[in-house]
């Protein structure tokens, strides 16, 4: 159900070695967590993943965070 949180915080055990940089330790980053369109028992297993992937800790979004993405033409002087 909350399977992605895991995933996530790995990511960023596992990719920025891929690219040149160094590991960030799951306790460095704090998780943020969908809290709208929710029931409590998903916020609960979101929580308990988090807790078990060593988050330093978790915030629980109450808003909707738009999360979509479009390039855009810069202007370069």
């Amino acid at each position: 159900e909350a399977g992605w949180i895991s995933h996530a915080i790995q990511t960023f055990q596992t990719m920025p070695p891929q690219r040149g940089g160094e590991a960030i330790p799951a306790s460095r980053l704090i998780a943020v967590l969908q809290g709208w369109d929710t029931s409590d028992s998903q916020i609960a297993a979101q929580i308990r993943m988090a807790n078990q992937a060593g988050t330093g800790g978790y915030l629980i979004a109450l808003a909707n965070i738009d999360q979509s993405w479009q390039p855009l033409p810069m202007t370069w002087k």
